[in-house]
């Protein structure tokens, strides 16, 4: 592969999850993001999707809220739930033609999004004090999620992997991020609701690798990386034609030069797919810490507007 493939695909190849789903998905499902023990987002609208039978009518259920949808022809549906306060916990269940699935023990509080570079993945078995931590990390009202990671050079409608939302306890804890625990820990003593923590977060990337295609072309320096990108996930063998093809009338094949700062930014698959999740309230969204400036290549600077 050329050298702007290889390093413009890193700049979008991990779009949010992995595997697709099937194109006419019949198995009534929910999204590998609602597990059991999830945490949902208060005061929000609480968005839920997943796959039924096509153009199937369903319901989905929480806390005693009840919502009707219907998939489309590809079976995929999504609907929105009343907003609910902080509380739980509660049984989440979708219904269609006769058959339920359902997932146990979710509450509604605070969810944030961690994410970041090795400072983030930095696990909490390995932090100062770790011990003292461990022993006191019982606490239902606290949850985490870690996303695999994974690379696609496509937005994908699902995560890969096992997938699972876990309570902390002294067994589970050393898993978490240890910067987005003692946040998650700080807070949910403070204000005493269910605080729920996604750690997506790859050790190494840039801010650039975690921007979305439409915001990332609006900066010049990465339009040509980000179409690269999209060509090869569209048709891998014609997008790498494109890279090998010459660019100068009868030259030999020639690349173009890297997007300034691409190295090492990869679009991962570790930010929840599908449909937007519940956003948190007040714009309490996201932590983000960077170990290294996001100028990865010598002699050039943060691209401007």
């Amino acid at each position: 592969m050329m050298a702007t493939l290889r390093t413009a695909a890193p700049l979008l190849a991990l779009s949010l999850g992995c595997a697709g789903l099937p194109a006419h998905a019949a198995e009534l499902g929910l999204a590998k993001l609602f597990s059991d023990h999830a945490v949902l987002q208060r005061d929000q609208p609480i968005a839920v999707w997943g796959t039924a039978g096509a153009g199937r009518p369903l319901t989905v259920t929480l806390g005693g809220q009840t919502v009707t949808g219907s998939a489309d022809a590809h079976g995929k549906w999504r609907v929105e739930l009343p907003p609910q306060p902080a509380g739980g916990p509660y049984a989440l269940t979708v219904a269609s033609d006769g058959r339920t699935v359902s997932r146990s023990d979710l509450l509604v509080g605070d969810v944030y999004l961690c994410s970041g570079q090795s400072n983030m993945e930095f696990a909490v078995r390995a932090s100062t004090n770790a011990m003292g931590a461990t022993w006191g990390a019982r606490n239902d009202s606290l949850r985490y999620l870690n996303i695999e990671k994974h690379s696609a050079a496509t937005p994908q409608d699902e995560l890969k992997g096992p997938v699972a939302w876990t309570p902390l306890t002294p067994e589970s804890v050393g898993d978490a991020s240890a910067v987005c625990y003692y946040m998650a820990r700080t807070l949910q003593a403070r204000y005493k609701i269910p605080v729920g923590m996604i750690n997506a977060s790859w050790g190494g990337t840039t801010i650039q690798g975690w921007i979305g295609a439409e915001s990332l072309r609006t900066f010049g320096d990465y339009a040509a990386g980000v179409a690269a990108v999209a060509q090869y996930g569209a048709d891998p063998a014609a997008g790498m034609r494109a890279e090998e093809a010459p660019t100068t009338p009868g030259g030999s094949p020639t690349t173009r030069p890297p997007p300034r700062n691409a190295r090492g930014a990869r679009r991962t698959s570790t930010t929840p797919p599908g449909p937007p999740s519940p956003r948190p309230a007040r714009g309490r969204t996201a932590a983000w810490p960077a170990s290294r400036t996001s100028t990865a290549w010598p002699g050039t600077a943060p691209p401007s507007r």
